[in-house]
């Protein structure tokens, strides 16, 4: 889990970036995501919700053959 500290408005859309963690050949990219913020804090039904459920979420690799 991670927490950032924003404010609004501003860059709405966080992109991550998830690599592996590798000792003899370097870190490889697993793969990429994106969440646009605003739409998360400016809709009513997600800010009515009071326990946010945790989210799973396809990483995007275009060098990979299975994404």
């Amino acid at each position: 889990m991670f927490d950032f500290i924003t404010t609004f408005p501003g860059a709405s859309i966080l992109y991550l970036d998830a690599f592996d963690f590798d000792d003899f050949f370097g870190d490889d990219h697993i793969g990429t995501t994106k969440i646009d913020l605003d739409d998360r804090f400016y809709n009513k039904e997600w800010s009515a919700i009071e326990n946010k459920p945790i989210e799973f979420r396809d990483l995007y690799n275009p060098t990979s053959a299975i994404s």
